[in-house]
């Protein structure tokens, strides 16, 4: 296995500039543009112009990782839908489950905590809980017919194709 030397290893930051303003300029060819991405990605120096590289060149290794791989994109997409869904009925039966279990003295006391404060009211506890639920619910719906439709797509591409 022989190394490949690698003539922007010991660049100074005026340097690697200018070459990430070649790399703007699209005058770099594939081998120089790959060196580059190493020197930034493992670079010290933090300047304006590295920042904005680092920026690019990570968007565009993502953009090529997703132009890769579509399926894992979407089966990603599918496994947070579901996740988010799960998620959303067991926080709403968890909630159900502490609003309606009554404590051995406390069987009328309702306490919530809110960005840090106590609230103790159970009217305006209830409201907010409402709120968070319909919100939830809402999502959960939303979530639900994107994946009907997404099936319905799948079930009349596989009809075209028999």
């Amino acid at each position: 296995m022989t190394k490949r030397h690698n003539p922007y290893k010991k660049l100074s930051v005026e340097e690697l500039e200018e070459l990430i303003e070649c790399y703007f300029d699209c005058s770099l060819n594939e081998d120089d543009e790959m060196s580059l991405r190493k020197v930034i990605a493992a670079t010290r120096y933090d300047t304006p112009a590295i920042r904005d590289a680092k920026a690019v060149m990570g968007y565009a290794a993502a953009s090529r990782m997703t132009e890769k791989r579509p399926r894992t994109r979407h089966r990603n997409a599918w496994m947070r839908a579901i996740a988010s869904a799960a998620a959303t009925v067991a926080l709403i039966i968890g909630a159900y489950t502490f609003v309606n279990q009554p404590g051995e003295d406390e069987s009328n006391v309702c306490v919530a905590y809110v960005n840090g404060q106590r609230i103790d009211n159970k009217e305006a506890i209830m409201q907010m809980m409402k709120f968070d639920l319909l919100t939830m619910q809402n999502g959960s719906n939303t979530v639900a017919d994107r994946i009907d439709s997404d099936f319905s797509a799948i079930r009349d591409a596989f009809h075209e194709l028999n």
